[in-house]
């Protein structure tokens, strides 16, 4: 999946499903910043799963696929 920007999104493979939360905190949100919306109810074409969002620390709302929060990673170009 890529973003409207066409950048890859990414799992965090420590985050849990549904939690509702993102592990990824400090120094991991360096490398791996959150997808973030605007939108409580965020929409994509051609995405199959359910997109809904969580709330960051900082009160952004990080978009979320299948309940699992989504990132982009710092060094993509």
């Amino acid at each position: 999946m890529v973003d409207a920007k066409g950048m890859s999104v990414y799992f965090f493979t420590k985050d849990t499903k549904g939690s509702g939360t993102s592990a990824c905190t400090g120094g991991c949100l360096t490398q791996w910043p959150p997808v973030t919306t605007t939108s409580a109810t965020p929409s994509a074409s051609g995405v199959t799963g359910t997109l809904g969002t969580i709330t960051t620390p900082d009160g952004k709302k990080q978009v979320t696929l299948n309940g699992m929060p989504l990132y982009h990673f710092a060094k993509d170009t």
